[in-house]
């Protein structure tokens, strides 16, 4: 956080909002309100009758449980990578063994 901070406009459901935020996070502002809006009027398709405040929640609602996917995933594939390279490493390292023991074995023929 710089403690600095800028504006940005954004426009959610028609309405133009003008928030602060710092200055890195205002192209991400940008790109987040136009998806809470698209979240937002799908719940208000599915459900006509909701209020305003159950509407904003089982927006939100829904991209937290996307964000939570998202990082399950990626935890998954973090997992599977590390996991892949400890495999890589294993075999080198049999490797290295095998040729260090059998470089013993020739020091000792010739010897």
């Amino acid at each position: 956080m710089t403690g600095k901070f800028e504006t940005v406009k954004l426009r959610i459901l028609g309405e133009n909002h003008t928030i602060a935020c710092e200055p890195e996070d205002r192209e991400l502002l940008k790109n987040a309100a136009p998806l809470l809006d698209e979240h937002i009027e799908a719940v208000q398709q599915q459900d006509p009758l909701l209020d305003t405040a159950s509407v904003f929640m089982l927006a939100g609602l829904k991209l937290a449980t996307t964000l939570l996917q998202s990082q399950r995933a990626a935890e998954r594939g973090n997992t599977e990578t590390l996991d892949s390279v400890r495999s890589v490493r294993r075999r080198v390292e049999r490797r290295l063994e095998k040729g260090a023991a059998a470089e013993g074995a020739k020091v000792q023929a010739a010897g």
